[in-house]
């Protein structure tokens, strides 16, 4: 395994860029993680994985007035969602954005971008990906201001993003959740099926 791990690093050193390695419960071997940071990876983050049945129905969720959850396919929209993440992240999310935007361009079946806004004031997105030929979509970016939690903002965005999955005939929805969506997500019909550590590799001189 150790070769394996090695040869993986130095392709990526080759290119000048790091990468991640998604460790499961069910890997092998069992020590997968402690090989990697042996090797010099280190963890971003430990979050599980966690499927939805998509026929399962979902509660209702009322928001307050002067509340939408909408979906975004413009400039307009896109930096309404990034300026969320940037806010609740604190970080740059040009990167991002960028991305996205590609999609957006090249696969624009494949994926959803989602903004809530709350008195014309952008407080909540996510997005959703549908993997071509699969019978599962994922769910990614779910974040809201935190002035404006608890109010329904989460389980709306998880609403709007599993009703697209149910009209393109997606059977399953995933969600690689940390500790704080875990929770909302497990009480909306989420099943846990494994923990997974995020593990990064920089080679030297790569931020």
């Amino acid at each position: 395994m150790e070769a394996v791990i090695a040869a993986q690093m130095a392709y990526f050193r080759s290119l000048g860029r790091a990468f991640m390695w998604k460790v499961y419960t069910q890997d092998s071997p069992s020590d997968l993680e402690t090989r990697l940071l042996r090797a010099g990876f280190e963890v971003q983050a430990h979050v599980t994985l966690v499927v939805l049945d998509t026929a399962r129905s979902q509660p209702a969720t009322v928001l307050p007035p002067g509340v939408e959850i909408r979906r975004v396919d413009d400039a307009t929209g896109l930096a309404a969602a990034m300026k969320v993440q940037e806010v609740v992240w604190s970080q740059d999310c040009q990167w991002l954005h960028d991305a996205l935007k590609e999609e957006l361009r090249t696969q624009p079946d494949t994926l959803s971008i989602f903004v809530g806004w709350s008195e014309g004031r952008p407080v909540c997105s996510s997005w959703i990906r549908i993997e071509e030929g699969a019978p599962f979509a994922s769910l990614w970016g779910g974040s809201v201001l935190p002035d404006f939690r608890g109010r329904g903002f989460y389980r709306a965005m998880v609403a709007a993003r599993a009703e697209v999955a149910r009209q393109r005939d997606i059977a399953h929805l995933y969600v690689e959740a940390g500790d704080m969506s875990r929770p909302i997500l497990e009480r909306l019909g989420f099943q846990a099926l494994s923990q997974v550590a995020k593990c990064i590799y920089r080679p030297p001189g790569v931020a």
